[in-house]
């Protein structure tokens, strides 16, 4: 049996960070596994063909965020300065429209300030990317 295809827009998610919710100044988000390749890597000794051990690879996850930049005091570019090197707890929600294709990431992030500033006369951006504490938490709520 052949499944059909099936596509959707990203369209809707809403962003907790720190226990606040910055959807609306969102543009672009992107949880990265840098975990890796492959199964791990493979550690031989001098016993013979068959001596050698595999150490799984380490979690390695970002969080990559783009937001049109709020400087209000209740903005998410002076929330993220206000925030800077500290961990703080994040939850996704993707397609929370969609009862069926809602998911959910959850874990914890090491906010770090980024670079501000840029070229005269475009809409400002706070890019950031952050590491998370492991791998973050996949659920379907």
């Amino acid at each position: 049996m052949t499944t059909p295809v099936h596509n959707r827009k990203l369209k809707q998610i809403t962003l907790s960070i720190g226990g606040e919710e910055f959807q609306t100044q969102l543009r672009n988000w992107t949880l990265n596994n840098g975990t890796g390749e492959g199964e791990g890597e493979v550690f031989y000794t001098y016993g013979g063909d068959d001596s050698s051990f595999v150490e799984d690879a380490e979690d390695s996850w970002t969080l990559s965020l783009e937001f049109y930049s709020d400087w209000r005091s209740e903005g998410i570019s002076d929330w993220i300065f206000s925030h800077n090197k500290e961990t703080v707890a994040f939850v996704i929600d993707h397609h929370p429209d969609i009862p069926a294709e809602h998911v959910r990431w959850e874990g914890e992030v090491k906010v770090k300030a980024p670079s501000v500033g840029g070229e005269v006369r475009t809409t400002e951006i706070t890019s950031a990317e952050w590491t998370c504490n492991g791998e973050p938490e996949y659920s379907r709520p």
